[in-house]
This record gives C-alpha cells, structure tokens and sequence, in this order.
C-alpha cells in the first residue's frame, strides 16, 4: 500500500502519444527511489528523488508502471481494466500539472484608450509540476475556452428564401392526422428539447411541424441533437418540419378530434 501512495507522488513528462512501460528491479539493502527505474528515452521522471521503499539485505522488488496521458483527475474505480494484465494494480491518477494560479490587473505605463481611459494588462502567474510549461498549459486552456464560446457563435444563418424553400422541400402529400393536436408534452422528449419548445411557445404538435428545421435551431440552446430527436419522432408519427398545414383543413380536423375526444 505504502509503494502505491509513493508512485502516485512521481511525476511523469510523456514525450509520444502512446502508454510506455518503465521498469524497476532493486535488491538488497537499498533506498529504492522514483529515479531507479530503466531509463526511457520517451519518459521523463521529473521527481526522481520520491522515495518508493525502502529494502533489507534480504528485500527484491521488481515492476513494472503504465505510464500513459490523460486530462484532470481519473479514479482508478472509473478506469477499464480489461485491458491489463491480472496481476496489475489501478491506480487513481491525476493528469493535471498545475499547483497553482494566479492573476491580477496593472495599468500600462502612459497608454490611454480614445476616450482618455487607462489601459489596463492582465498579468497570468502559473505554476506547474514541470510537466508542461506555463506557456503551454494557458495555450491549451485558451483553445479550450475558445472552442467553447464557438458553440455560442456558430449560428445557422439562413434567409427567408431558404426557409421558403425548406418549406416547399417538406413531404408534400403527408396526410394529417390526429398526432397534430396532441401536446408536446406526450412526445416523451429530452428535458433539452422540451423546455426548448417551451421557450419558443411550441405548445402543439401542429404548431411544431410548421417550423422549419432553420427556424428550431434559432431558438436558444437548441441544437443538431434535439432537432435530430425530433425528426425521428415526428417520421415515426408520418409527419415532418416545414409542413404547410391548410388553416380550414386544421380547424376541420380539430373539430372533428374535439368531437371523438368528447364522445
């Protein structure tokens, strides 16, 4: 228990995209340290001096590690293990290399915005294990930060033509039928599709069909998945988005389904 605790103090730096295995025999009276293992080309120990056991005249210890990446902090309950050996022991790891951030906002020296303001810097103080350099750990954050406000940014845009045209591409012989007048409430949707369609006052699915694929995806936080989970239901029921539903012909049907739901 005592060696799985100090292995998880060593900190690798991992120079190729693939596991590597590193090995370690000691025997007799010996210190055995991070830094005994076979030395790999591929691997870095960059804490060479954590001490893993300590052995007698009499003590042999051999293993082997997987060293692998990874991102944040993996328990070893959560890891698949059908991959490794018997024999192999899982242990939680933790991927991230920064101990600690900081920030704060300094004026630039004699520099003014138009308005007479004056400018301000972000200074970024960033400790790592080693690693990963703090140039490169904020490099990464700032992709990741970027690819997320992408999501927010990357809209459909699409002109009343188009949606006209989506319209006319709509199945043009669908017969209605009494699914029309049933909430979208019994579709038995994802939380995210539902409140979606609330948002947007969908309260039918008369009202649902008669939106166009184009016109769903600018309703907030509604994406490709709930507009892929809806077409699939809708196909299921024989409907479909961009339906021209006839006002007499739909105030005819409704009365009609009124009528039958009464009786």
């Amino acid at each position: 228990l005592d060696i799985m605790m100090n292995l998880r103090k060593v900190v690798f730096a991992l120079h190729v995209n693939r596991p590597k295995i590193l090995r370690l025999k000691a025997q007799g009276t010996h210190v055995v340290k991070a830094g005994d293992f076979e030395p790999d080309a591929d691997v870095q120990i960059l804490t060479p001096d954590v001490v893993l056991a300590t052995l007698d005249k009499d003590g042999v210890l051999e293993m082997e590690v997987c060293v692998e990446r990874g991102r944040g902090y993996q328990s070893a309950e959560k890891r698949e293990p059908e991959a490794l050996p018997i024999n192999a022991i899982l242990l939680d790891a933790d991927f991230s290399p920064i101990k600690r951030v900081n920030f704060h906002v300094d004026p630039v020296p004699g520099a003014q915005t138009p308005d007479g303001e004056p400018r301000e810097r972000l200074m970024l103080e960033v400790w790592t294990n080693g690693s990963v350099a703090p140039q490169a750990a904020v490099g990464e954050a700032s992709r990741i930060l970027q690819d997320h406000f992408n999501l927010l940014t990357d809209f459909p845009e699409t002109t009343p033509q188009e949606e006209d045209a989506e319209r006319a591409e709509a199945r043009p012989g669908t017969e209605l039928n009494d699914n029309l007048f049933r909430n979208v409430d019994e579709l038995e949707l994802s939380v995210r599709a539902s409140n979606c369609l609330k948002t947007a006052n969908i309260r039918t699915i008369a009202d649902l069909v008669q939106k166009t694929e184009a016109e769903l995806l600018k309703t907030k936080n509604f994406g490709k998945k709930s507009l892929n989970e809806i077409k699939t239901i809708l196909g299921e029921m024989g409907l479909s988005l961009g339906m021209r539903l006839d006002p007499e012909e739909l105030d005819r049907l409704r009365s009609q389904y009124e009528r039958a739901y009464e009786s």
